[in-house]
């Protein structure tokens, strides 16, 4: 939800289910996604289901994994 603080830690290895931070080839900007596995392929999920998924290959650079999610009040 909106206002919640993550910690990334970018010498975690990026597993399925997990929260990241990636960067796809085409662009400059850092997204926030979940990888998921659909038909044997990765996909990177975003949390607000109006955006469109991404295809995870090995041109995605991982910025980070997050580790912990903490909600402010």
């Amino acid at each position: 939800p909106a206002g919640m603080l993550i910690l990334v830690d970018t010498g975690v290895a990026a597993e399925l289910g997990k929260l990241l931070i990636v960067r796809l080839p085409d662009s400059t900007v850092p997204m926030f996604r979940q990888l998921i596995e659909e038909g044997g392929q990765r996909f990177l999920k975003p949390l607000n289901p109006t955006y469109p998924k991404a295809l995870f290959t090995d041109q995605c650079e991982v910025v980070g994994v997050v580790v912990q999610a903490l909600i402010t009040f």
